[in-house]
């Protein structure tokens, strides 16, 4: 009972955590091409992004930090549910890390839910 409570909250978290990444990388990457292409930085969006956008910054700790919380609870709770969450997610990050666009290789939000 006491890690079926842990996993539902850590799940709702992550999944608010998802959510605020998701709008942050998006605000950014919008951000970045008007300051980009009024000449204003010829910075990659990863570097330009940590130094420039910290909103952005702080809403991918968040992710790390609730992802990590909620693959520790869901473990606890369901160990075959899991296994199968994490090779899900294996194969959608090894998409991310070799795929073409260089902010999602660089700010990977992955959200399998």
């Amino acid at each position: 009972m006491a890690a079926e409570i842990r996993y539902n909250d850590a799940k709702k978290n992550f999944e608010m955590a998802v959510s605020q990444a998701e709008k942050q990388l998006s605000s950014a990457t919008d951000t970045y091409k008007k300051v980009k292409d009024g000449g204003m930085t010829d910075e990659s969006f990863q570097n330009w992004a940590t130094q420039n956008y910290p909103p952005l910054v702080v809403a991918m700790a968040q992710y790390s930090a609730c992802e990590a919380a909620y693959k520790a609870a869901y473990q606890q709770y369901d160990e075959a549910g899991y296994q199968e969450y994490q090779n899900k997610w294996n194969d959608e990050f090894q998409k991310l890390q070799y795929g073409d666009d260089e902010v999602k290789k660089n700010f990977k939000i992955i959200n399998l839910q």
